[in-house]
Order: structure tokens, then C-alpha cells, then sequence
């Protein structure tokens, strides 16, 4: 059973709204803009002052919402970028997979030295990198990027793979890198190494 004491009198909101209803608001405008510059303002400017406030605000409106969400219209392909989720495909770069001018034992070991061990690990990326041109089973071209080097292997890709999105992962997405990282992908290339010549691979298939 319900109370008729226990419903809200919104008696004096009923009477607020009903009299927003008679509210000429060309008049309300039309007293603002006189309080403002101290005049009088003439119906017709009015009006194209209105309408001249109704396209600032639509302008407006329509300015927030591209800033927002254009940008989904214009790239079909787009994902609100985070700090750990990114494509490696977008963010390797040629300097990244760049294997000249090394002196590998040596650099890595100033590095692990020295405790930077995400220097240390890019070096043993390019170290397999390397190896891998030597064998034949990727060919390296200063203007390749690291994903296309793992597009070209023959066998084992996914153990280049992992190796590169390490190093990509560590490098962009400022993921801390340690001793245990580094020996993770030490075996790695350990294994990389191990693999038959492009030739050999070839024949056995």
C-alpha cells in the first residue's frame, strides 16, 4: 500500500518547469547582450546574432566530438594506443635491426658490466641477426625492419620472433630487463645458431 506522505511534493518543480516553458528567450538574450554593451539591441540584429551564436556552438560541439573520435573515422585500422600494447610491425625500424660497426663479445660484455641490460640485449639481437645472414636463412638489408626478418625464415620463425618482440618490448615499452631476460634470450640464439645453412634446409626438404 502506498503512503501518499511518503511520495516527494514536487509541486514547486512542476510550477519551476511550467514557467521555463514561457521563457522568451530571444528577450533573455536581447537583456544579456544589453547589460553587456549598455544598449539597445534591434530585433534583427538580434536574430543574426543568434543565429551567429548557434553556429559558434555547433561548431563547437562538432570540434569536440572530431577531436575525440575522428580519428576512428579516418583510420579504419586504429586502436587507442597503450603503453605495452603496440604492433612490432609499426614500431621496429630499420636502425633497430642495423648490424654493422659491432664488436658483439666486446659490447656486450661493457654492457652487462655495466648493468645495462637492455643495451645488452638489443646486441644479442643483432648478434643473431648476424648469424642468421650468415647461414643464409634471412638476408640482411639496411632498410628492413626487424618483423621482416622473421617473415623470411625458412624454419623456426617463431623463435626470431620471440627474440625481436623481447628487444621491441624492452625498448618502447620500457619493460624492465635483467640478467634472466638476457640468458632467456641468450638460449635463444643459442638455438638460432645451431640451425642448418639455407642450403642444407633446402636439400633436406
Amino acid at each position: 500500500m502506498t503512503i501518499l506522505s511518503s511520495i516527494p511534493n514536487y509541486e514547486d518543480d512542476i510550477r519551476r518547469m511550467m514557467r521555463s516553458e514561457d521563457i522568451d528567450f530571444s528577450k533573455a538574450l536581447n537583456s544579456m547582450l544589453k547589460a553587456i554593451f549598455n544598449a539597445y539591441i534591434p530585433e534583427s540584429l538580434l536574430q543574426v546574432i543568434q543565429i551567429m551564436l548557434w553556429v559558434v556552438l555547433i561548431c563547437f560541439v562538432a570540434w569536440i566530438i572530431y577531436k575525440e573520435f575522428g580519428q576512428f573515422y579516418h583510420d579504419t585500422d586504429f586502436v587507442p594506443e597503450e603503453r605495452h600494447n603496440f604492433s612490432a610491425t609499426e614500431l621496429g625500424s630499420a636502425e633497430d635491426a642495423d648490424i654493422r660497426g659491432h664488436n658483439f663479445v666486446q659490447e656486450i660484455q661493457q654492457a652487462i658490466s655495466e648493468g645495462n641490460y637492455p643495451r645488452a640485449i638489443h646486441l644479442r639481437y643483432l648478434m643473431t641477426l648476424q648469424r642468421l645472414d650468415t647461414l643464409r636463412l634471412i638476408s640482411w638489408q639496411p632498410y628492413k625492419t626487424p618483423m621482416m626478418y622473421v617473415r623470411e625464415m625458412p624454419v623456426d620463425a617463431h623463435k626470431l620472433k620471440d627474440i625481436t618482440m623481447t628487444f621491441l618490448y624492452i625498448k618502447y615499452g620500457h619493460y624492465p630487463a635483467d640478467q634472466t631476460i638476457f640468458d632467456e634470450v641468450t638460449t635463444i640464439y643459442n638455438a638460432l645458431c645451431a640451425l642448418k645453412a639455407r642450403e642444407e634446409v633446402s636439400h633436406d626438404e
